[in-house]
This record gives C-alpha cells, sequence and structure tokens, in this order.
C-alpha cells in the first residue's frame, strides 16, 4: 500500500511534463533505483544483474542509433519489395 502513495505522485506529475523529459524519467527509474539501494544501503548488483543490464543497454543503443530509426536500407535498382 505504501508504494501506491509515491507513484500516485509520480504519475501525477507527469501530467504536466513534457513528453522527452517523462521519457528520460521513466529510462532513469530502474538505474536511480540501483542508486538509492546501492548507496545508503550498500546493496549492490550482482555480475548476473550486471551482464543484464549491460546488454539491455546495448540493444537499447542499438534501438536508438540513427540507423535503426530511421528505418531500412532502400531497395537497390528502384525495385520494391514483393511479399513472400
Amino acid at each position: 500500500m505504501l508504494g501506491y502513495v509515491p507513484l500516485f505522485f509520480y504519475y501525477r506529475g507527469l501530467r504536466s511534463t513534457r513528453a522527452q523529459v517523462a521519457t528520460f524519467a521513466e529510462l532513469v527509474w530502474p538505474l536511480s533505483a540501483v542508486a538509492l539501494n546501492w548507496v545508503p544501503f550498500g546493496l549492490g548488483l550482482t555480475v548476473t544483474q550486471l551482464v543484464a543490464g549491460g546488454v539491455l543497454l546495448a540493444i537499447t543503443a542499438q534501438a536508438a542509433s540513427p540507423a535503426s530509426v530511421g528505418g531500412h536500407k532502400p531497395l537497390s535498382g528502384g525495385a520494391r519489395a514483393s511479399a513472400v
């Protein structure tokens, strides 16, 4: 029950936040949770969690790269792709 109160205020605040800022806040939330557990409580991550986090960061970086965002490469010769 106690977790609902902060989430209520968090999502209430997102209603008046720009989309870019809200997206960044959502993406940084897991990192901030790790930092808040690590610094005051000394709860670090296991090797498996670090590797998984690295994989997720790499996939996110790949998905956000200009080549991925722009769509597909144009077909050579101006031909259109046919359905298989």
